[in-house]
């Protein structure tokens, strides 16, 4: 199953759209907002 990090503000509406198409969503808002933390993070992700 594809691995998918969102890390701006999206709607719930949209983030269940993701998990409805079985896509694994790590919804993480607030990790848009740390430059370096979202680079140590990103590797893990198909997109």
């Amino acid at each position: 199953m594809p691995k998918v990090l969102i890390s701006d503000k999206l709607s719930p509406t949209a983030v269940q759209v993701f998990k409805d198409n079985n896509i694994d969503v790590d919804y993480l808002p607030d990790l848009g907002k740390d430059k370096d933390a979202l680079l140590k993070a990103i590797d893990q992700y198909d997109g």
